[in-house]
């Protein structure tokens, strides 16, 4: 695991590593690199030793600094000749970061790994603009928590800007669907507004509008449609329905992507109990702005192991390290609110990542604890 001086870096990698994860070579295997950084930030160890196959014929190595683009941006690090499993870069500055390109030659197709490192990276003080669109049914219930949220990502380094909406109708599609048109609008409407340069992103809060969209079938099953909150994301293409509240595409209409898009929503894992729902939300809030003010120490965790999702697991290797990636479809324990004194035990399925809870009296723990649990505000 790499060590790390600054955490925002922690944000820095975990963009660059979205960016690159489809950037592996055409008909190639992605490498698990893992790196470590030395105490003074000047070197660099980067290991791949669970690469299959682990000898390569051929090994190439490219630095360049974290947020360049262009082919021509990449510089090729000498290496000597043989089939490497680690090397070493002694060159590095405190307060760059550095993104690093592994290409392997195996003869008959190419692997590629990406890394992404460096120490007292100046934290950014000017993010762009996030948009939070909110179910506005859930507003007065979270009130202090909301006016809490926009603090933390205003002293971030980002503007706030809220967009009210509708509650998702999960029986009225054909009710729905305009909904979240109105939504996508509204969004249009605030980013064109935005001054030109700036980065924005979408973070949908509460049951907004979902959408369904084309026939598909990304995991072998048989072709249906899915819910996909890319239509949020995508400003200039066209999306056309059915006529009864359903999408019709399977792809992207237009190819391209404009904005980020975040979903934080428990109503559907509530089964219809609201209590639930906002005690769930409060939990994260409480929890989100914890972390943000380091009272929860260093969560640097995460999970998923399944075979489908093997590019993305190398990613998180870069941000959490190859030892914080634990296995998906374990029972988990979770603490439903700071202070609460009270665990949740939550099964994770890797099939849908669903949450089952094992009785109502849970339900109605958790929401009298997240009751009594409001936070504190730092300003």
């Amino acid at each position: 695991m790499i060590k790390q001086i600054k955490p925002v870096l922690a944000a820095a990698v975990a963009l660059a590593m979205a960016l690159q994860a489809h950037a592996q070579a055409p008909g190639g295997e992605p490498v698990p690199l893992d790196g470590t950084l030395s105490a003074d930030g000047r070197s660099l160890e980067l290991v791949w030793q669970e690469a299959q196959p682990l000898r390569a014929r051929d090994v190439r190595l490219a630095r360049r600094v974290l947020g360049a683009t262009g082919a021509q941006s990449w510089v090729e690090l000498d290496l000597r000749p043989g089939r490497y499993i680690k090397t070493r870069d002694e060159t590095l500055t405190p307060g760059i970061a550095y993104e690093y390109r592994l290409l392997r030659n195996h003869g008959t197709f190419f692997s590629a790994g990406y890394w992404a490192t460096g120490m007292d990276i100046p934290a950014r003080q000017d993010h762009g603009t996030v948009f939070i669109a909110l179910d506005d049914s859930l507003r007065a219930a979270l009130q202090p928590r909301l006016a809490r949220l926009e603090d933390d990502l205003v002293g971030a380094g980002w503007q706030v800007r809220w967009l009210p909406t509708a509650r998702h109708a999960f029986q009225d599609p054909v009710t729905n669907l305009p909904a979240a048109r109105a939504l996508k609008a509204q969004l249009r409407t605030a980013v064109a507004a935005e001054p030109k340069g700036l980065r924005h992103m979408i973070l949908l809060l509460g049951h907004v509008p979902m959408v369904t969209s084309g026939r598909v079938a990304p995991d072998g099953h048989d072709p249906e449609p899915h819910i996909s909150d890319l239509f949020y994301g995508d400003l200039t293409g066209t999306w056309t329905d059915d006529g009864a509240g359903q999408l019709v595409h399977s792809a992207l209409p237009d190819g391209t992507i404009e904005l980020p898009v975040g979903r934080v929503d428990f109503a559907l894992i509530s089964d219809g109990d609201r209590d639930l729902e906002l005690a769930y939300l409060r939990a994260y809030l409480d929890k989100t702005h914890h972390w943000r003010h380091g009272f929860l120490g260093d969560l640097r965790v995460a999970y998923g192991q399944s075979d489908h999702l093997r590019v993305e697991q190398f990613d998180l290797r870069n941000i959490v390290g190859p030892d914080a990636i634990t296995p998906a479809g374990i029972t988990m324990w979770a603490k439903a609110s700071p202070g609460s004194g009270v665990w949740i035990s939550a099964s994770i399925r890797a099939t849908d990542m669903s949450i089952t809870r094992s009785s109502r009296s849970l339900r109605s723990t958790l929401a009298a604890a997240s009751k009594r649990s409001t936070g504190g505000t730092t300003r």
